[in-house]
């Protein structure tokens, strides 16, 4: 009797731990889920507010683009007649420096 009543309790306390391991088990895949879905939660805020500051960098491109337009392309227009101008005013000087020369060589 005696030695049944210590197999039992030996058992029970088998029981006891066993039961204990599965319950620290289950906290720690609790504490993993919980730390998984705030992970989760700070991602999707992360990705909504990247979305939306492109949305609102897209809205001011946009509109910079509306209002400067104009004026965008009158300077475009405007570096092109310069670039133009210096071609232009190379072209002449090279020809007038080959003239001169030329001149040169017919004096001597």
């Amino acid at each position: 009797m005696k030695n049944q009543v210590e197999n039992d309790v030996k058992l029970l306390r088998n029981r006891v731990r066993m039961l204990q391991m599965e319950h620290e088990k289950a906290q720690k895949k609790i504490q993993e889920t919980a730390k998984k879905t705030d992970e989760l939660v700070n991602l999707r805020k992360r990705n909504d507010d990247r979305f939306m500051r492109q949305q609102l960098e897209q809205q001011h491109r946009e509109e910079q683009k509306r209002q400067g337009g104009f004026a965008a392309f009158e300077g475009q227009k405007q570096r092109r007649k310069n670039v133009q101008d210096a071609r232009y005013n190379m072209y002449v000087s090279k020809l007038q420096g080959a003239q001169a020369v030329k001149n040169q060589l017919k004096e001597d």
